[in-house]
């Protein structure tokens, strides 16, 4: 995503300028920054595709926030005249990228900050996007006979499908993009227990007026019954404990 476009770049560096930036000719430093966008591009397309299925990937996310804002950054690099419209371009998507980095790593996409950091990213997408196409009319021989003024209807047939279409990316990634529902519980949170899948198991006693009714025993009630026969012997207020204190269980010897 070369800042300054091929038509005016020759007007556009200053003939009393040095031919190098950061110590590489011009023509290595061009290749850099679109090298350096063209990561940009691609793992943002990697990060809106895993917002749209609510997953976030810390890794893709921090490439693309880093190589977006150095293509940003070193679009200012270019010597230049004057105030080009790729510098404004630059200044929006260095904001916007300020503001998804402060919502995703200081403020951890709660609340509106979820929102803010999806509609931010995905701008800063769609604005690198935005001057790709703009370059490939004007560095491609076969899209530049199409629009070689850059205000053709084939470049803004183009432009409006990658708007159209990243409004609709937008809107889809804040509705779906919901992280909070992938973790699991904060450090330190208490866990509610699943409700026991097994019911308590019964067993009829009779109450000597022909109406049968149920005690529930847990595990621990029923290892005493089992161990009875084993011990050979039950004290009467630990069978009277399980049974519901019915005094008419008979001792067992």
């Amino acid at each position: 995503m070369e800042t300054t476009t091929a038509k005016g770049a020759d007007a556009a560096i200053s003939p009393a300028t040095p031919a190098t930036i950061l110590g590489m000719s011009t023509a290595a430093f061009t290749t850099l920054h679109v090298a350096i966008s063209l990561a940009g591009i691609a793992s943002g397309i990697v990060v809106v595709v895993c917002m749209l299925t609510s997953t976030e990937l810390d890794f893709w996310t921090g490439v693309f926030l880093a190589t977006t804002v150095l293509t940003s950054a070193t679009g200012f690099l270019f010597h230049a005249e004057k105030v080009l419209p790729s510098h404004i371009v630059g200044v929006l998507s260095l904001v916007l990228l300020a503001a998804a980095i402060l919502a995703l790593y200081a403020f951890g996409l709660a609340g509106a900050w979820r929102a803010v950091y999806v509609i931010t990213a995905v701008t800063s997408l769609y604005l690198n996007v935005f001057v790709l196409v703009v370059q490939s009319f004007l560095k491609v021989p076969a899209l530049h006979a199409l629009a070689p003024k850059g205000s053709e209807p084939p470049f803004a047939i183009a432009q409006g499908i990658v708007l159209i279409l990243f409004v609709a990316l937008g809107v889809l990634a804040v509705r779906r993009f919901h992280p909070e529902q992938n973790q699991g519980p904060a450090l330190g949170e208490r866990v509610t227990p699943p409700a026991e899948t097994s019911q308590a198991k019964r067993r009829p006693v009779s109450t000597g007026h022909n109406r049968p009714w149920v005690v529930r025993f847990d595990e621990d009630a029923e290892t005493l019954l089992e161990l009875a026969p084993v011990l050979g012997q039950v004290e009467p207020s630990a069978m009277q404990r399980v049974l519901g204190r019915d005094d008419r269980i008979p001792r067992l010897a």
